[in-house]
């Protein structure tokens, strides 16, 4: 059946009142959450996912292979939260999933101009922001880095998110959006699966 959220529910009541006003917006808000949801579902501990709520794509590749395949993954047909956005009044009014569809392209790091160059650059910047930081605790880590992106990775066995909060535009935003540009332009020449998930 996919990936079925229960946040649905939980928002019901807020969702009635807001779908009118701001579906848009609410739409983006989901869409990052189901799409941090689909990347963690699969994530490997020597992987790390970058997400870009703002266009709803996601990357993911192996922080020791910086050469390694990419995987990129976004909306088919159209944005993941204009997908939701439209859906969502008639899925909450029917108890019903959303239905969507994702495009995932398989990007060989090698052959994609300034991406191997650019996960280089963001480990680096990564590992910057990780210094110093305890991450020997048994529950999920947030660290807060005033980025746009959201990054997501494993280590020690403990999920570590690092979530978006403010404008600034530090070093590791700064990697995570040129790589993001380099992986997104490599994608547009490469034909992808097409995957489809209830939410």
């Amino acid at each position: 059946m996919g990936i079925r959220i229960g946040i649905l529910g939980a928002l019901a009541v807020f969702v009635c009142g807001a779908v009118n006003a701001q579906p848009f917006r609410l739409g983006m808000t989901l869409s990052t959450d189901f799409i941090a949801t689909l990347v963690r579902r699969d994530l490997s501990s020597s992987q790390v996912a970058i997400i870009n709520g703002s266009v709803g794509t996601a990357m993911v590749f192996d922080r020791e292979v910086s050469t390694g395949p990419i995987a990129f993954l976004g909306g088919s047909g159209n944005f993941v939260w204009a997908q939701i956005a439209q859906q969502l009044s008639g899925a909450v009014a029917n108890d019903k999933p959303l239905h969507l569809k994702i495009e995932r392209w398989s990007i060989n790091s090698q052959s994609c101009a300034n991406a191997a160059a650019g996960i280089e650059e963001f480990l680096a910047r990564l590992a910057d922001v990780r210094a110093g930081r305890a991450l020997a605790s048994p529950k999920d880590i947030v660290v807060v880095d005033a980025t746009a992106l959201q990054i997501i990775t494993v280590e020690n066995d403990v999920w570590v998110s690092f979530e978006p909060n403010g404008a600034l535009n530090p070093p590791l935003q700064q990697a995570a959006e040129r790589l993001h540009s380099a992986v997104s332009r490599c994608a547009g020449s490469i034909s992808p699966t097409v995957e489809e998930h209830d939410f």
